[in-house]
């Protein structure tokens, strides 16, 4: 039950579509793998309230769940989720107006993607770092 209502808080939160239908079933989420002591999966949680704030632009919130997920991840040695974690913060921190902090999350995901051996995702972030100095210049 809490993987179903996570992932689809997570949908609903990427689409920035219904982002009360998004919280509540992450709260929902959340409070099942609590109970259960789901520590990695309460880290992806926080990674879903970061993504949800990053759509209401309530950055504060969203750099504070992002902060949480990272951490959780790293504790538990989530490799998957801490690459995802810190791309998904980078991209926020793109639209929030902060390309130095972007970089320095993506950067981080980079290097877990390579652990990973993942080198289509290392492209992928490399071509969004790509896209943000090419905004940069632009300005």
């Amino acid at each position: 039950m809490g993987y179903g209502l996570v992932n689809a808080a997570e949908e609903y939160a990427k689409l920035g579509e219904e982002l009360g239908k998004a919280k509540n079933y992450n709260d929902e989420a959340l409070n099942i793998f609590i109970r259960l002591g789901e520590k990695r999966m309460i880290g992806a949680c926080h990674a879903i309230y970061g993504v949800i704030y990053h759509r209401k632009k309530e950055w504060d919130k969203s750099e504070e769940n992002f902060e949480k997920a990272v951490k959780i991840a790293g504790e538990v040695e989530d490799l998957e989720g801490l690459s995802q974690y810190h791309c998904f913060y980078g991209r926020m921190l793109v639209d929030k107006g902060d390309p130095e902090g972007a970089r320095v999350q993506y950067q981080k995901s980079i290097e877990v993607y390579e652990k990973l051996g993942n080198n289509k995702k290392v492209e992928e972030i490399r071509k969004e770092i790509e896209e943000l100095r090419v905004k940069e210049l632009r300005s």
